[in-house]
């Protein structure tokens, strides 16, 4: 008998095993027709029905209802386990590959639990390998079947995983998506139901609701919808100052950081971003806590801090190594560090950095690698070498045209316009130009 068999037929066996008829095994709470429906699978019994029948048997309820016994149950759940320690230690090749694993094993099939948990683990180790599209089709199948039974997880976990599916499709530039999925979590776990009526107040945001808030937040600014992003990012202030925990104070604050930044208040940019790294002291999620001081490092190089932000970027980096975050992050980060690394004068490791973070990144999001790009031609520029920095250029244009419209590619493409003109392409510039004005609209 094997764990491919359904729970009437291994009912049915372990009543042979033991020699007991229908009858006896239904008496006294049952009757044996009851028992014939359930061993011929037109019947599915309850879990206190189960929970019965096993103790007659004399097995578990997990055996019975999976046909997994308590060791194989164990033995399978101390792999999630490995493989979920491999994330948390960063080492997420091996993550990846202990998940893919378990997942490969039919009996996880047969534990729903523990079958939900892999995949999650999977979706999580794939973000942070950079497989986005891999990791947004796991998402999709866990978001589609918690949409079909809500009341299947818990509050907490729909909204993480409405967290993490709304960010992998926000960073493979699937926008649309990623808001329609935030606006979908926010509307099922706020109250009142809608979030973004007119007279909707912060009483119907809590600390589980504001990360999912600040998350949709950053799909509307990538989409440059910034009068709808400042709107709620005003609203997710007010929350985590009105008493709101760690973990939505530093959402607010990032991301009303972010809308600052965007509009361009530098100054109050970097407020915002500054109090989000303080909070986040207190916060165990690690991978926020890397990734802050690299967002921080950002804005103190484009409001003219380089060597600030170089120090706040160097920071981060080694943070990022450490942590269990994606290498997307970590490429993004040194594909920023590369461009303060040109701007304070030392080009020969800026091109290094950009190099790791091209190959780090992979076949990652077309943004952060056109990012890595446009440092590897700023430093090659600045080092002489024309020729392999009109290449490394002209590829970024080329990530860059392919991308959905969006605010931050705006910026790459504005950066990538003034090195073209550098290097005597006013073509090329031009054309940069027009399509950063087209992602914003203009």
């Amino acid at each position: 008998m094997t764990g491919q068999d359904s729970l009437g037929q291994r009912i049915r066996a372990l009543r042979r095993e033991k020699g007991l008829s229908q009858a006896e095994l239904a008496q006294p709470d049952l009757s044996d027709s009851y028992i014939s429906l359930i061993e011929s699978d037109k019947r599915t019994p309850t879990v206190e029905v189960v929970e019965l029948l096993a103790g007659k048997l004399g097995c578990s309820a997990a055996y019975l209802s999976s046909g997994t016994t308590p060791q194989v149950r164990a033995e399978l759940q101390e792999r999630v386990n490995y493989a979920q320690l491999a994330l948390d230690n960063g080492e997420v090749d091996e993550a990846v590959r202990r998940f893919a694993d378990l997942l490969r094993d039919e009996r996880v099939a047969g534990l729903p639990g523990l079958l939900a948990e892999a995949r999650w683990g999977h979706a999580l180790a794939l973000e942070a390998a950079g497989s986005l599209e891999a990791a947004v089709a796991e998402l999709a199948g866990l978001w589609d079947g918690i949409s079909a039974d809500p009341e299947a997880v818990g509050r907490d976990r729909r909204a993480e995983l409405a967290i993490v599916y709304c960010r992998c499709l926000r960073e493979s530039g699937a926008l649309s998506r990623a808001i329609s999925v935030g606006e979908a979590a926010l509307a099922e776990l706020s109250e009142p139901a809608d979030p973004f009526g007119r007279h909707a107040d912060i009483r119907g945001w809590s600390d589980v609701t504001v990360p999912i808030g600040a998350t949709l937040l950053a799909a509307y600014h990538e989409r440059g919808d910034l009068a709808r992003a400042q709107q709620l990012a005003a609203r997710l202030v007010a929350v985590a100052e009105s008493g709101g925990g760690p973990r939505a104070r530093v959402a607010a604050y990032w991301n009303a950081g972010l809308v600052a930044a965007a509009r361009g208040r530098h100054d109050t940019a970097l407020r915002f971003t500054e109090r989000a790294v303080a909070v986040a002291e207190s916060v165990p999620d690690l991978r926020n806590r890397a990734r802050l001081p690299m967002l921080h490092g950002i804005q103190l190089v484009r409001s003219g801090r380089v060597a600030e932000g170089r120090e706040q970027l160097e920071r981060a980096e080694k943070a990022l190594v450490d942590s269990p975050a994606s290498a997307v992050d970590i490429a993004l980060c040194r594909a920023h560090l590369s461009w303060a690394r040109t701007l304070l004068g030392d080009p020969e490791a800026a091109a290094e950095l950009a190099r790791r973070a091209l190959t780090g990144l992979g076949a990652g999001p077309r943004l952060v690698r056109a990012n890595a790009l446009l440092s590897l031609g700023h430093a090659l520029l600045r080092l002489g070498r024309i020729e392999e920095a009109r290449e490394a250029l002209a590829e970024a244009a080329d990530q860059l045209t392919q991308m959905q419209a969006s605010r931050e590619a705006a910026q790459v493409l504005y950066q990538l316009g003034g090195l073209l003109g550098g290097i005597g392409d006013r073509t090329g510039q031009v054309q940069a130009y027009r399509t950063a004005l087209a992602n914003v609209g203009l």
